[in-house]
């Protein structure tokens, strides 16, 4: 079973969501497909909460955003929506302390659709998929057009069929060709993360104490074997 890590308190807030988006398993077995979208939903934490930077010191309230995307009958539109932001308003407030658990998958949202083309509704979808993944409901990624053996060919950096493609894009309301280029953006992404000992993803695995890879059921130390990028290993997930 897999489920999400706790944060430390008063850790910045793009390394906080990192942290929280390595993805964490228990000591129980899992499947190979609950292993792999695990790994994947980690991962995807990972970058999308990295791509959130530092923002100056600041006071909240009300902001409006808007995300161009193209539906999936490929005509163009525009979603604006206002948001509260703890950081609408720049004076002495550390961006670390813009709200919890909700305020993240907030801003996570913003980042997704703005990031990768989607509009506000699908990148919350998407990112609700995620934390679902990542907290133990290994089915919660067929909510947007995604199985098992996806998440497999995602984390082993292959592209997914197209009719998996058109499934994810039909139910993002988006067009293939953004849902291809988003998984190409997060794959590249990806393959920079697991590829630095010291990225973030590394980073929430060793502080685990424990960790698995696909290359090695337990890992303790970066020097054993398949355990660290040096050793062999090409994923990990946190073992709680």
């Amino acid at each position: 079973m897999l489920k999400l890590a706790s944060l430390r308190n008063g850790a910045k807030l793009a390394v906080a969501i990192a942290l929280a988006g390595a993805a964490t398993l228990t000591q129980s077995s899992c499947t190979g497909e609950e292993v792999a979208i695990g790994l994947g939903a980690g991962a995807i934490g990972v970058i999308i909460g990295s791509e959130i930077s530092r923002q100056p010191r600041c006071r909240a309230g009300y902001v409006t955003r808007c995300t161009d995307y193209y539906d999936r009958w490929g005509y163009y539109r525009q979603q604006c929506r206002s948001f509260y932001d703890r950081c609408a308003h720049y004076i002495s407030l550390d961006s670390s302390q813009r709200g919890g658990a909700n305020g993240e998958l907030s801003l996570e949202a913003q980042s997704v659709a703005q990031n990768y083309g989607l509009s506000f509704d699908a990148a919350e979808t998407f990112m609700r998929a995620v934390h679902q993944a990542r907290s133990g409901d290994a089915s919660a990624i067929n909510a947007i057009g995604l199985t098992g053996e996806d998440a497999r060919d995602l984390i082993a950096m292959r592209t997914p069929s197209e009719s998996t493609l058109q499934a994810v894009a039909q139910s993002l309301d988006t067009t293939t060709e953004t849902v291809r280029g988003m998984i190409k953006k997060l794959q590249s992404s990806i393959r920079v993360q697991v590829s630095d000992s010291d990225s973030p993803l590394w980073k929430a695995c060793r502080d685990s104490g424990t960790w698995k890879t696909p290359e090695n059921a337990v890992c303790k130390k970066d020097s054993w074997r398949g355990c660290s990028p040096a050793t062999g290993a090409t994923m990990c997930a946190a073992v709680y």
